[in-house]
């Protein structure tokens, strides 16, 4: 007997986590905001108009002192992911393009941050 859980659904929802370090202190902002895009980036093959950042900073052991620790994650599709995952060269592509979507995003409210990560 198979259980419904045993194979997603399609288009069952999963979090995509991009995290990453940056050389740059940011413990006067919020742990976490809400970036509003003046104009939409394509994450994972949907638009995002809203980046949600997880900041930290006040995490000595993910933050050393004069750096920060940022996540952030977008809602995507185990679908999307399961057939990329099918050309490594497709998969890899795309985490980078998401990264880079990200980091530059991320620039627009916290300037100089992609040349210190």
């Amino acid at each position: 007997m198979y259980s419904k859980y045993s194979k997603p659904v399609d288009r069952m929802m999963m979090a995509l986590h991009v995290s990453f370090g940056i050389n740059m202190d940011l413990s006067l902002l919020p742990n976490a905001m809400s970036l509003f895009l003046d104009e939409p980036t394509e994450i994972a093959a949907d638009n995002c108009s809203i980046v949600n950042v997880i900041n930290y900073s006040y995490d000595k052991k993910l933050s050393p002192e004069g750096k920060t620790s940022l996540k952030v994650m977008y809602d995507t599709y185990y679908s999307y992911w399961e057939e990329l995952s099918k050309d490594q060269k497709k998969y890899e592509e795309e985490k980078e393009k998401i990264a880079s979507r990200t980091i530059e995003a991320i620039e627009g409210f916290i300037p100089g941050i992609r040349a210190l990560k």
